[in-house]
């Protein structure tokens, strides 16, 4: 048995998670594919796991040596320099210089090995996170959705009790029509 959904409806349904242009007769996968498309808390969610992963990478940076470079321009190229007693000579100097410099940490009590620990559980923990918002979105629509079907059943009951209140009170009406 497949039931019918109506779009504003299903735009409840999925909490709002759902575009306005849904169409009739949604399904229940179909609306935990939109529901899982749409979902903002999903995205924040992914966005944090981007995050933790950037963050771990970085945690490396206290293992690997650094590397540093430099490079400044003399604006003024003839520097004149002094050789005792009153002499100036003309020293030129490079219009450019340059300085590399690469440094390693050899030991800094563990630190590095511990924010890679802490780069790594954060990843894990992001991930969980992830999953568990996952889960959440789709017990959210579930629930909506087996709400709806149960307000819809509920609405056929009620229409059927409310035939049989009127073919009783037409009998009832052609039972005192007949005793008048």
């Amino acid at each position: 048995m497949r039931f019918r959904i109506l779009p504003s409806t299903a735009l409840l349904l999925a909490g709002g998670m759902l575009p306005a242009q849904t169409s009739p007769g949604l399904a229940l996968d179909q609306l935990l594919e939109i529901g899982l498309e749409n979902s903002s808390e999903l995205r924040i969610a992914g966005r944090n796991v981007l995050a933790a992963r950037a963050d771990r990478r970085g945690s490396y940076s206290g293992l690997v040596p650094s590397l540093r470079a430099s490079i400044s321009q003399n604006l003024d190229p003839a520097e004149k320099s002094t050789l005792g007693e009153g002499t100036i000579i003309d020293i030129p100097q490079p219009p450019f210089s340059h300085n590399f410099s690469i440094s390693q940490t050899i030991f800094d009590g563990a630190q590095s090995w511990y924010n890679m620990r802490v780069g790594g559980n954060g990843l894990k923990r992001a991930d969980t996170e992830l999953e568990r918002t996952r889960q959440q979105v789709i017990l959210l629509i579930k629930r909506a959705y087996y709400n709806h079907l149960s307000a819809l059943e509920l609405l056929d009951v009620a229409e059927e009790a409310l035939t049989l209140s009127r073919r009783q009170l037409e009998l009832v009406e052609e039972r005192y029509r007949l005793q008048a």
